[in-house]
């Protein structure tokens, strides 16, 4: 959820950026101060590309532990990747070569649209997932992500109850479910649910081994 918000304050800055760029550049003979506009416009641009690294730095702890990238996945990092190398050609742009002025109004409205749809992909899941649980708290139908996941009955095994309480503190259970048709061994999920636990307190060593075991036994052919 830190990464969502990051994400939508990213927007927003952006926003502004862009709109002031529409100002200077798109209205030469509007009212106000050019050179004073363009000064704060300058500041949110590079308040903007500051927020994207954070962005950036979140998406890279999210999907290190992923062994092969689903398509929304794929797609979401492209674009973030794309965001970047944009920034970083108008960066030279505005510091180097000037001659290219002409371009920046495209290039920044470029920018900010490939972050609407970045953030989108990012916002959109855990928005969607917040909504699905005030649903469920309201005895509203289960989804088709939920159904998917396993359910806890009186039998269910130790292993299974740790994962389906610990997991989906943090994250949905499809997350690792999804990975399932890459097999791991109990070795690899143990790596994978180590660096799980580095991330919070609530998960034990005991329960962590039970994780790993369970989700070993169902990548199991």
């Amino acid at each position: 959820m830190v990464v969502t918000v990051v994400s939508l304050a990213m927007l927003l800055i952006g926003l502004v950026a862009v709109l002031l760029a529409y100002e200077v550049l798109g209205n030469p003979g509007g009212s106000g101060d050019k050179k004073k506009l363009l000064l704060i416009h300058r500041f949110f641009g590079y308040g903007f590309a500051a927020v994207y690294l954070l962005v950036l730095a979140g998406m890279a702890l999210r999907f290190a532990w992923i062994a092969e990238f689903s398509p929304t996945a794929s797609v979401h990092a492209a674009i973030a990747l794309a965001v970047g190398v944009l920034l970083a050609l108008k960066v030279l742009m505005v510091r180097r070569f000037r001659k290219f002025t002409a371009n920046f109004f495209a290039i920044g409205t470029t920018i900010f649209a490939l972050s609407c749809a970045m953030v989108i992909l990012t916002a959109g899941g855990e928005i969607g997932r917040a909504i699905a649980g005030i649903q469920a708290d309201r005895g509203a139908e289960p989804t088709e992500e939920d159904a998917a996941a396993p359910s806890l009955s009186s039998k269910s095994p130790p292993s299974e109850r740790a994962f389906v309480t610990l997991c989906a503190q943090c994250h949905s259970l499809q997350t690792p479910l999804l990975a399932m048709h890459y097999t791991k061994t109990e070795e690899q999920w143990t790596a994978t649910v180590e660096r799980m636990r580095a991330k919070t307190e609530t998960i034990s060593e005991a329960d962590g081994r039970a994780v790993a075991e369970y989700l070993a036994g169902l990548a199991s052919p």
